[in-house]
């Protein structure tokens, strides 16, 4: 009885995928993963998650009125009039497994950090912007390693 009580106790704290704040960045851990990310709404259709691990790997998925990026596709990311074009792999999710993609992961980190606002656009031409208000705080200077780096 006392192992099923500290089970029901432990998964009544476990948040869920949807406790993240919506409207300002945030930043988290669990289950070995550092994430950082911004939600629109409380549904996530306009969102940017990043999830960086040293065992499943470190990657930005991008959501637009509740779609990501179709796989093998561009993502057109602008940053106060900086540009950076990206790459979905056949997940949909943006990797970092490359050299360019590295490149790009770490620019696309720094640009978040210092920026006012960021307009993504998907190869459908949907598009979003995200404010970049908080991004320096939920963000930690250095980004995290690539999967190209390890």
């Amino acid at each position: 009885m006392k192992k099923l009580a500290a089970i029901v106790l432990i998964l009544g704290t476990v948040a869920p995928v949807h406790a993240e704040p919506f409207g300002k960045w945030w930043s988290g851990w669990g289950m070995g993963v550092s994430e950082y990310g911004y939600k629109s709404d409380s549904d996530g259709n306009n969102s940017i998650y990043i999830a960086c691990s040293p065992d499943i790997g470190t990657s930005v998925s991008f959501s637009i009125n509740g779609k990501g990026p179709h796989p093998n596709s561009n993502v057109i990311v602008e940053i106060d009039d900086k540009e950076l074009q990206l790459f979905a792999d056949k997940n949909g999710s943006i990797p970092t497994n490359s050299h360019v993609a590295d490149a790009n992961f770490r620019a696309l980190w720094g640009m978040i950090r210092s920026g006012r606002l960021m307009k993504v656009r998907l190869s459908t031409g949907e598009m979003t912007t995200f404010p970049l208000n908080g991004s320096s705080k939920a963000l930690v200077a250095e980004p995290c390693e690539t999967d190209f780096a390890r």
